[in-house]
Parts: C-alpha cells; structure tokens; sequence
C-alpha cells in the first residue's frame, strides 16, 4: 500500500476516532476527562494510531520523536504522577502496534475480521503483563484487583484500534479505486 499524506491521515484519524468510540460505548464521557484512566482511550487511540501510521510508512525516527513527545505532553498536562507506570504503559502500546504493523497487518490479508481481534489480544496480554509488573513494584492493598480492570481496557482499545484501521484501508482502497 501506497503511504502519502492522505493515508497516514486516514490512519491516525480513524484508529484514534475508533478507539475513543469503544471507550464511549462502555464508559461514556469518562474517556475525555484527563483525570480520570479512561483517558487511555484517547491518549493511547492517539498514540496507537500515529505510531501506526508512521511505522507503516517505515519513519521509526518520526515514531520515536512523536511518542516522546506524546509521552511528555501527557505526563506533564496529568499532574506530573506515576512517570514510571505511565511509561511502561506507552512502551508496551508501542510494542503492540509495532508487533502488529510489521508481523500481523501485511501477512493476514485475507483474514481482514480478525486482524482487530489479533491486536485487541496483544494489547490485552500487554497491559496484563505490565500490571502485574506494577503489582511486584507498586505492592499496595488495591493492586491485586487492576490485572482484571486493565486488561479489558486494554483489549478495547486494541480492538477499537485494530477496527479503525481496517476501516481505514477500506476507505483508502476506495479511493483508489475511484
């Protein structure tokens, strides 16, 4: 697939529309406070959205510059809490959107329904996995109860992802096709 302008707009614009619409089915308007850990709809639909787009045009140095930038943005406007939580989080949403872009998104063509599935899994062991490691640091009373919370957050927002991207190569596909 061709990459211009036109299609890493598409990419971000739909990955990130998609990902905030699944928050908003099962949460509502809690995905907009920045408060609040429903923001991760957004922010990581953001993040998700531009990384995928940038890797898919092979621009790893424009990924590593917009994520840092994202992350430092992020941390900032949030009140400056949880530096080490919040960058274990945006690594592994990279990573996932890295996994995915580059071993899963061209080879399962034909499987294009189940590719949101592929990344709503790996966004989901992910942010399992990263939980429990905050659990081991962070060893607190209410800790042992975030793995079955952050899980399906995660796997929303990969599914939200992985469905805006397909909705993005099919309305790139149309315009070509015109």
């Amino acid at each position: 697939m061709k990459i211009n302008f036109k299609t890493l707009f598409s990419f971000i614009l739909f990955g990130t529309a998609a990902s905030i619409l699944s928050g908003f089915v099962f949460f509502g308007t809690n995905v907009f406070n920045l408060r609040s850990p429903l923001f991760q709809f957004l922010s990581f639909g953001v993040v998700g959205s531009v990384s995928f787009a940038l890797f898919r045009a092979n621009r790893l140095r424009d990924v590593i510059f917009a994520n840092v930038l994202f992350f430092l943005i992020l941390f900032i406007a949030s009140g400056n809490r949880f530096f080490l939580t919040r960058l274990f989080y945006f690594a592994v949403v990279v990573f996932s959107v890295f996994a995915y872009s580059e071993w899963v998104y061209p080879k399962l063509q034909s499987l294009k329904l189940v590719r949101p599935l592929i990344l709503a899994g790996f966004f989901a062991i992910c942010f399992l996995l990263v939980t429990l490691i905050l659990t081991v640091l962070y060893h607190t009373k209410a800790m042992h109860v975030l793995p079955f919370r952050n899980m399906p957050i995660g796997f929303l927002i990969g599914l939200g992802l992985g469905i805006g991207f397909e909705i993005s190569e099919y309305v790139i596909q149309k315009g070509v096709g015109k």
